[in-house]
């Protein structure tokens, strides 16, 4: 198991991210870091369309 703190688990648990989970974006946490802000960027704009969401 890849070490998260306690806080974080709970959250981790909540969503259902399984340990194979986090091994897989553990491997990839490069490529995720480099395309993090673009992704949070189209989310949010994405948001933004849907007014009950605002």
């Amino acid at each position: 198991m890849i070490h998260v703190a306690e806080s974080r688990l709970k959250q981790i648990q909540y969503i259902g991210i399984t340990d194979g989970d986090l091994a897989l974006l553990h491997h990839y946490q490069g490529l995720f870091q480099s395309i993090v802000n673009e992704v949070v960027d189209r989310f949010y704009e994405h948001v933004e369309k849907v007014p009950h969401l605002m």
